[in-house]
């Protein structure tokens, strides 16, 4: 009996080695979209060397730029291949068409393989080195942090929200890591209702899967455009956002 308890121990052991082992060595692929402005403001810089920072080696690092925007304004070529000769290991993903904030997403999914994470972000944040390391240790399929701006730190939860609360969708601008095989079938949503609500999209394309979403508690130092309270639930949400959550949450429930 005690020989069999000592096996049974010993496996054990040996299945979470190699489970802690496997996420360890789960490759990160970072990717963002940009804006014409972000980059002749030269924004965008603080927000790459802050990933190429990271304390989580990054397997590859994705800023994907459209020629032009979806009002038809043309991105600085002269400054974008400035850009490709300062960062040679981050891939300037050049793509055909402008979806909106969803390019984030979109084109890196060809380029991206079962077994590896996709973490987003957005292109005017700095993020703290750890925040990637986070993400991975809160061990969860879809995580990302949620946040409020108070004496020049964003603290990634609010009054209302404890590390763990499951959430409707996650906030990109604070980081964010899904498993790469859950946009295997990923759609974007071609209602004019929600084009500028790539977290909502991606929120109701993981419900349908029976995925569930967690934010988790950290903080970081932060110079995010925005200063607004986290939009995890309905009634945290701008107009622009509840026109898109009724209709991706409430009017299409199953």
């Amino acid at each position: 009996m005690v020989v069999v308890f000592f096996i049974i121990l010993i496996l054990l052991i040996l299945l979470v080695l190699l489970v802690l082992s496997y996420k360890a060595t789960r490759p990160i692929v970072v990717s963002m979209t940009t804006i014409p402005e972000r980059i002749t403001s030269h924004k965008i810089h603080k927000t790459i060397n802050s990933i190429l920072e990271q304390s989580y080696p990054v397997e590859r690092f994705y800023i994907n730029i459209p020629h032009k925007t979806m009002k038809n304004k043309p991105y600085p070529e002269d400054m974008i291949d400035t850009l490709i000769q300062q960062y040679p290991s981050v891939i300037f993903n050049r793509v055909e068409n402008d979806l909106g904030p969803i390019t984030k997403l979109v084109p890196t999914l060809s380029h991206v393989h079962v077994g590896e994470w996709i973490a987003l972000i957005d292109d005017d944040t700095v993020y703290n080195k750890d925040m990637i390391t986070n993400l991975v240790d809160s061990d969860g399929d879809a995580v990302g942090y949620a946040g409020r701006l108070k004496d020049g730190l964003s603290y990634i939860t609010s009054e209302n929200v404890q590390q763990g609360t499951e959430c409707e969708f996650l906030e990109t601008f604070a980081g964010v890591l899904y498993k790469a095989e859950l946009f295997d079938d990923f759609k974007t949503d071609t209602d004019s209702t929600c084009v500028n609500q790539d977290d909502i999209v991606i929120g109701r394309h993981l419900e349908r899967q029976g995925v569930k979403r967690f934010v988790i508690q950290s903080r970081f130092q932060c110079n995010h455009d925005g200063s607004g309270t986290p939009e995890l639930r309905d009634e945290n949400l701008g107009d622009g956002n509840k026109k898109c959550y009724d209709t991706l949450f409430k009017k299409n429930s199953t």
